[in-house]
């Protein structure tokens, strides 16, 4: 039985995409148990050509439609099984990452979506001590109080997101014309579902690529002014797309 279905979301990552996928591809314990999705998205360079020629165990989407939450959700449309797990092109997962997962879904009827955290090995000292102290001083804190206790907001990260599909069919996946607030809007609509959980053991590594083109402190605080704008002035902070390569 196919248990998991991995949707990769992929516009002109030729420099990233053959890493990913073996990372992918090497997972321990989940042998035929998983498939790979690539979502080609509007690529102008050999991305396609890359997966097709390269990797023939993967299916190749090809969604003309630029958007990350358009790729996300035509992946989903597109899987087989009954969990999607959403990588960006961009990640390298750990080989137990998907056999964590599935243990986590399997164990628990109730959870919906289960997402983890990006760590940034090529940001430097200075960004692998922000992110990690944010996520131990800030979002630890914050996932246990306001998600788990209160319920009340749920945090998770598209790039590093499991959810069963049936969960994601219901609430219409992912708002499509969002970037930034596409994250706490899913988690909200998915938290009426049932549990959300973020899981600081599941992280998954992460280029930091946009942390170098932005500036690390102006990436975290439009994450951070994402997440408050909704409950504080109910509409999204930005809704707009930085395209970083």
């Amino acid at each position: 039985m196919l248990h998991i279905s991995v949707v990769i979301p992929a516009y002109n990552e030729q420099h990233s995409i053959r890493s990913c996928l073996r990372s992918v591809l090497a997972q321990d314990e989940m042998a035929n148990r998983y498939e790979v999705i690539v979502v080609n998205n509007a690529s102008t360079d050999a991305t396609a050509d890359i997966v097709q020629q390269e990797f023939p165990e993967v299916r190749l989407i090809n969604e003309p439609r630029k958007g990350l939450a358009i790729a996300y959700n035509r992946g989903a449309a597109e899987a087989r099984g009954s969990i999607v797990k959403f990588v960006d092109a961009d990640n390298l997962l750990p080989r137990d990452h998907l056999g964590k997962v599935w243990h986590e879904f399997h164990n628990d009827v109730k959870l919906v979506a289960l997402s983890g955290p990006y760590v940034y090995k090529d940001g430097g000292i200075l960004c692998e001590l922000l992110i990690r102290s944010l996520y131990l001083l800030v979002g630890m804190p914050l996932e246990i109080l306001v998600n788990r206790l209160l319920r009340k907001r749920a945090s998770i990260a598209s790039g590093n997101l499991a959810v069963r599909k049936e969960a994601f069919q219901k609430v219409t996946g992912f708002r499509e014309g969002l970037f930034y607030g596409m994250e706490p809007d899913l988690a909200s609509r998915l938290s009426k579902r049932g549990k959300v959980r973020f899981r600081y053991d599941l992280s998954v590594e992460s280029s930091a690529r946009r942390l170098k083109k932005e500036g690390t402190f102006i990436v975290v605080a439009k994450h951070v002014l994402v997440n408050i704008a909704p409950g504080v002035y109910g509409k999204q902070f930005t809704n707009a797309t930085v395209d970083i390569r």
